[in-house]
């Protein structure tokens, strides 16, 4: 219940600092920094959403099968940007 209200916590928080990126002048100068955290840490909540993991659930399976996903996500994504910069 805490993680869930926390991971909501964060996406409004994200939504609010688009909106201060797109109308106050003054939030440009911190705004680049501001995004690109904003971004990596929406990308994990969304994940971990979407994948309802708890310690548990890894416990239960094992730091294996976790680690062979991460790495075929890196490598899926890894073939996805190269086909994006050489298959122009």
């Amino acid at each position: 219940m805490y993680i869930s209200f926390l991971r909501l916590y964060f996406i409004g928080l994200f939504v609010l600092a688009m909106l201060l990126n797109s109308y106050v002048p003054q939030i440009a100068i911190f705004a680049p920094n501001i995004v690109g955290v904003a971004k990596i840490g929406l990308t994990i909540t969304l994940f971990l959403i979407g994948a309802t993991l708890n310690s548990n659930a890894i416990k239960s399976v094992g730091i294996r099968p976790l680690l062979q996903g991460i790495l075929l996500w890196i490598f899926i994504a890894g073939l996805g940007l190269l086909s994006i910069l050489y298959l122009k």
